[in-house]
């Protein structure tokens, strides 16, 4: 009987201790909390020193006493925008957490409200590196499968960045040479993104990742019979080849292949640049159409005889 008294004196004991908890803590209160905050978008010749990468600031907190007992066994962290925040004055970088203090509310969030900043402004450590801009450089290889042929020319997004890094190795990088696997096309258009930062950790760059862009597409070959033309002879030079015509071979996009016909080339020999001792030339061909990639003749060389 004694130990069932015990117990029920117990519970009524939890229970008090319980309903005290409850109404002690579910009050708001002020409590003082670090925040540990570092900086984003920091300029890239700006390089600040470890020690001032991340600061702990100081801030008076205002929540419900769960929260605050929760938040004691947490570690606070922000980001900043540099900018915002941060004012060059003489030379010097001032950080002001008292700029920050909407930041910080705003990232906290619900419940927690920042009620006071109690950091005073900060002169930021630095050391400032040179800038310049360097041209871009394709150092890869890039392979067609199947029918896939290169339209034109692969290029980057844009042929030149701003590097900050090192005075001394900046002023020895002329060029910049942007690595990765080799390319595979597949398809018409191939884009691919490159990290800068990651190929140069020890520079920083504006942008960050530059793309290079691939376009292409599936060709097969056709032929036809086309006449050759000799331009620039003179009126009084009788001029015969042997043979006439040639038989052109083309590759074209395979979309577009039906629509090709001989209007669309020109196979003409230059009286003019014949020497005397020639009897035979390779003869020009001009592509007149979009739809055809190149072209070559069979064969590739035509006689010629001139006569005055």
């Amino acid at each position: 009987m004694s130990y069932k008294k015990f117990f029920v004196f117990f519970v009524f004991i939890l229970a008090a201790a319980l309903m005290w908890f409850l109404s002690r803590y579910n009050s708001q209160y002020r409590e003082q909390v670090v925040i540990k905050t570092s900086f984003v978008s920091v300029p890239n010749q700006v390089n600040l020193d470890v020690q001032d990468r991340s600061i702990d600031v100081m801030t008076t907190i205002e929540s419900s006493g769960f929260r605050l007992l929760w938040m004691n066994y947490q570690s606070l962290e922000s980001q900043l925008e540099f900018d915002e925040v941060v004012s060059l004055n003489d030379g010097e970088y001032i950080f002001d957490p008292q700029r920050a203090l909407s930041s910080y509310d705003e990232q906290l969030g619900e419940p927690f409200k920042v009620v006071s900043i109690d950091t005073d402004p900060i002169t930021l450590s630095y050391s400032r590196f040179k800038s310049k801009t360097i041209m871009l450089e394709k150092d890869f290889d890039v392979t067609f499968t199947g029918s896939y042929q290169q339209l034109g020319d692969g290029f980057f997004n844009q042929e030149q960045v701003e590097v900050t890094g090192n005075d001394e190795r900046l002023d020895s990088l002329q060029r910049l040479k942007v690595t990765m696997l080799d390319v595979v096309v597949k398809d018409t258009m191939t884009i691919k993104t490159i990290e800068l930062d990651s190929l140069y950790p020890d520079f920083k760059f504006e942008p960050s990742a530059v793309t290079y862009s691939i376009r292409a597409a599936q060709m097969t070959e056709g032929n036809l019979r086309i006449p050759v033309t000799v331009i620039n002879k003179p009126s009084n030079v009788l001029v015969r080849l042997i043979p006439e015509n040639v038989n052109l071979v083309f590759t074209a996009r395979l979309d577009q292949f039906e629509t090709v016909t001989e209007n669309d080339f020109k196979v003409t020999i230059d009286y003019r640049k014949l020497d005397n001792a020639d009897t035979s030339a390779i003869p020009d061909i001009e592509i007149l159409t979009d739809a055809v990639l190149e072209a070559r003749t069979q064969p590739a060389a035509i006689q010629v005889l001139s006569i005055e």
